[in-house]
């Protein structure tokens, strides 16, 4: 007669899901209900003010928690940056610049991995190019976020992008579409432009300060 090993049951806990509506009614009460179930740790000096509407069916779980309060911080003016393994220090979004935001290298002929949520990166883009990298960066400018960023290296064809994670999605792609080389009368354009553009760009720092006092 053999011998019947010992019988071992696996258990597994489940954690249920929790009503969006009833644990998040507002930021600071949706903070404290994401960081008990990921177990991840915030702090922030801000006062976190915000009410939250979701219809009665929007669930809460382990695997949106994160995603879902990185959206709802960004709609409300803030973001998150990382401390530390699963740590993180909620700040407002219009001082991301004055913090180290996580950085995304675009490497040649291989998608970013770029994450689904709201939280601020920085994104490294290299033009094929070189001569168009000004010109994407201008294409780009009106498409960022409000305190999204974008800078050239001089005498280079890296582009500096700071944004949200969904907004750099799209900027990515869409910088792809205009990383071409440039025909002879564009450029000869371009260097006539020279001028016109540095106007173009004094008035938008000009804006910029304009919506950081009222802000």
């Amino acid at each position: 007669m053999k011998k019947i090993g010992p019988l071992v049951i696996t258990i597994l806990v489940l954690v249920p899901a929790l009503s969006f509506a009833g644990v998040c009614k507002t930021i600071k009460e949706c903070v404290g209900s994401v960081s008990e179930l990921t177990g991840h740790e915030y702090m922030s000096s801000e006062e976190l003010k915000g009410d939250i509407f979701t219809s009665a069916n929007l669930k809460l779980d382990k695997s949106n928690a994160n995603r879902f309060l990185s959206d709802i911080l960004s709609t409300h003016g803030y973001s998150v940056i990382p401390m530390g393994q699963n740590k993180w220090n909620i700040i407002s979004s219009r001082n991301i610049r004055y913090h180290a935001s996580p950085i995304i290298k675009v490497k040649a002929n291989q998608e970013p991995k770029i994450p689904d949520n709201s939280n601020y990166h920085q994104l490294i883009y290299v033009a094929k190019h070189p001569m168009v990298a000004s010109e994407i960066q201008a294409v780009m400018r009106p498409l960022m976020s409000r305190y999204g960023r974008s800078a050239v290296q001089k005498n280079s064809s890296k582009i500096l992008f700071l944004d949200t994670a969904r907004n750099l999605k799209k900027i990515y792609q869409i910088a792809r579409e205009f990383d071409y080389r440039p025909t002879k009368t564009q450029v000869r354009r371009w260097h006539s432009s020279r001028s016109h553009r540095r106007v173009i760009q004094k008035n938008n720092q000009i804006k910029e300060k304009a919506e950081k006092s009222k802000s």
